[in-house]
């Protein structure tokens, strides 16, 4: 869908160049996509983009933890899942990874 943003259609013609777009919903809802891009904010206004997830190969940052939560989940008997769960590591990782600030924990 970033490709609708980008190319910003006026027409159907210009709408059925995007890939992301399947036939069917071009003839059920294409006139709606139209129009509705007319009435878009300015890219100044847009809210920010969501980072990107981190890629976790060959990070020793990632092993440490992964490490860490095992060997705790051995001793109070948990499951290592719920102990850490993926979302919970992303945000782990950014703040120690990025310096970001610790309060945006979950």
């Amino acid at each position: 869908m970033i490709e609708l943003l980008d190319k910003q259609p006026i027409n159907i013609y210009q709408l059925q160049n995007i890939k992301d777009l399947r036939p069917n919903i071009l003839r059920e809802h294409g006139k709606t996509i139209i129009d509705l891009m007319h009435y878009l904010p300015d890219p100044a206004l847009w809210p920010a983009r969501l980072p990107r997830p981190v890629r976790f190969k060959n990070n020793d940052l990632l092993d440490q933890v992964n490490l860490f939560a095992s060997q705790l989940s051995q001793d109070i008997q948990v499951p290592v899942e719920v102990l850490l769960r993926k979302k919970w590591l992303s945000a782990l990782i950014n703040t120690v990874a990025f310096n970001e600030n610790q309060a945006n924990l979950p």
